[in-house]
């Protein structure tokens, strides 16, 4: 691990669907697009995941957060909205530090693993990233 270097990597998510959807599917959702990463991250290249980690705060109270730490255990997930809350958008703060990837290769695999769970899901997908004059959006 002495040759892996950390790029920490930071983005505004904003996942839309056309109806809302219920905190249930949020959380899915997000526990899919955190194990998605993670095998992502760990299949192209020699990388280590340090922490991937996202948090929505919910118009209605409450939070969704998720974390993944290792590539082996599913996404660790909570929500602490109330169940008849439904949303049909949400913007997450993501976090990824993994060891290995260049900046750019991260945001690569943010960009195709979202877009990829956005379409299957029936969702669009806009990627902020944070403290820069840059934004990413896609749908």
């Amino acid at each position: 691990m002495d040759s892996l270097t950390l790029e920490p990597y930071a983005a505004r998510l904003r996942w839309r669907f056309p109806q809302e959807q219920t905190l249930q599917k949020w959380q899915t959702l997000l526990a899919n697009f955190l194990d998605e990463l993670g095998r992502a991250c760990v299949t192209s290249g020699p990388y280590v995941i340090g922490h991937i980690k996202a948090i929505a705060l919910l118009p209605g109270g409450g939070f969704l957060r998720g974390s993944k730490v290792s590539a082996r255990y599913p996404a660790d997930t909570e929500c602490t909205g109330q169940d008849p809350d439904r949303y049909a958008e949400l913007d997450m703060t993501l976090n990824v530090l993994v060891y290995g990837p260049s900046w750019t290769e991260t945001h690569r695999l943010v960009s195709e693993v979202g877009l990829a769970l956005a379409q299957r899901w029936g969702a669009e997908l806009s990627i902020s990233i944070a403290d820069s004059e840059h934004h990413y959006h896609h749908h």
